[in-house]
């Protein structure tokens, strides 16, 4: 009898509908299990950030009910990375100067990090990867900056999660996910279409998923889904392109911990997209570099940063 692997191959290769293909990669999503979830103090964040109703003091007194996390949150905000000018001894307080949302997505990234780096896989070294997002977040925030946008940290939180859906894919499906891998490095074809060819959707389509299961907002989703076609984005164009570009920045920068070996080309109408110039680079490369050896140090203290 064939195998389960086969099977599911032979399936998918069939042309599938948007509906179809959305029930495989919930499937996905749900043999994922412990991996695809995250503490349950995230989801009581996020909830009561997304109520209009909560206070800065109620978020305050939940992060506060998880020792550990307070620590890292202020540990992070009053580092170099942030360069406050004062102390900030407090959630509260910390709530209170760089606003909700930036601290929900600071919550985002220090528990998905914590929650996913333990993951044991034969086809990603987690060190390599985890060095390739932080890059793109670093690179992607630096990029908001620079575009004088509000609440920056999400693009920093669309970098360091535009690749999530991967790791879903190599737990779920790693003999397609490798068949994948190995087409890209060895004709050059980029991931993500190497991924819809043979297993009908891209990790891209798996992170958005997983995002929208967590309930984040729709321009992370819709970031994580189109990073690699920026093309295809509709409501949130800007950020968008701007992973998309510091996705680009990030594998040009740190080239081994590309796992594919191959970069994807840049789609350059994303710098119309964004506003910026070539010429930001100049400046930006340097801070890149400087930021994520700052945020490493915080979010991955036992690890080396290359």
């Amino acid at each position: 009898m064939p195998s389960d692997y086969c099977l599911y191959k032979r399936h998918i290769q069939i042309k599938l509908g948007v509906s179809l293909v959305d029930t495989k990669i919930q499937i996905l999503i749900d043999k994922a299990g412990s991996l695809a979830s995250l503490p349950d103090i995230f989801f009581k964040v996020n909830e009561l950030v997304n109520d209009a109703r909560s206070s800065a003091s109620d978020i305050g007194r939940a992060i506060e009910q998880d020792a550990a996390l307070s620590a890292r949150l202020l540990k992070i905000v009053n580092s170099p990375y942030y360069n406050f000018p004062s102390s900030i001894d407090t959630i509260s307080r910390a709530i209170t100067i760089i606003g909700t949302r930036d601290l929900r997505d600071l919550v985002l990234a220090t528990t998905v990090t914590r929650t996913f780096s333990g993951m044991d896989n034969d086809l990603i070294d987690m060190e390599k990867y985890w060095r390739h997002n932080l890059y793109c977040a670093v690179a992607g925030r630096i990029l908001a900056q620079q575009r004088h946008v509000k609440n920056t940290e999400r693009l920093f939180v669309a970098g360091l999660l535009h690749d999530i859906g991967s790791l879903v894919m190599y737990q779920t499906i790693p003999e397609l996910s490798n068949e994948a891998l190995q087409r890209t490095q060895s004709d050059g074809t980029p991931l993500y279409i190497a991924e819809k060819e043979i297993i009908g959707f891209s990790h891209g389509d798996v992170g958005a998923a997983l995002l929208q299961k967590w309930k984040l907002p729709d321009s992370l989703i819709e970031t994580v889904k189109y990073h690699h076609e920026p093309e295809l984005a509709e409501n949130h164009r800007e950020d968008v392109a701007t992973i998309h570009i510091a996705d680009y920045i990030a594998n040009s920068i740190d080239e081994d911990s590309n796992r594919c070996g191959v970069i994807t080309p840049l789609d350059e109408r994303t710098w119309a997209t964004t506003g910026l110039s070539l010429e930001v680079l100049d400046t930006a490369l340097c801070e890149i570099t400087d930021k994520f050896l700052e945020m490493h140090s915080l979010l991955f203290p036992t690890t080396r940063a290359a």
